[in-house]
């Protein structure tokens, strides 16, 4: 994994990277166990709000990876993401395992 966004992560910048020799995903943006979607107008505590702008991803020959990124999904994954100006050339399964919003 070139990085890791988890575990209660909001309001990330992931910005200006060069990810080189990446074996599973460049990126990968997930919850930690204890992340959970809001409840019965409880706060919740998932992942999200961040930024993913202006990173590289650099492979020599076939990809190494599978994905350039990973977001975990589900009512626990991580919401209101940001994508732009980002070079992703996709992996051996593609560039993400889901539509990346803009």
């Amino acid at each position: 994994m070139g990085m890791k966004a988890m575990h209660g992560s909001r309001n990330v910048i992931i910005s200006g990277n060069q990810f080189v020799r990446n074996s599973l995903w460049s990126i990968g943006l997930m919850p930690g166990v204890a992340a959970h979607a809001a409840e019965d107008g409880k706060p919740d505590n998932a992942d999200g709000g961040s930024i993913v702008a202006d990173n590289l991803i650099h492979q020599i020959g076939p990809p190494r990876y599978s994905r350039a990124v990973v977001i975990h999904p589900g009512a626990n994954g991580p919401r209101g993401m940001h994508f732009s100006n980002n070079l992703f050339p996709p992996g051996s399964q593609g560039v993400c395992n889901q539509d990346l919003p803009p």
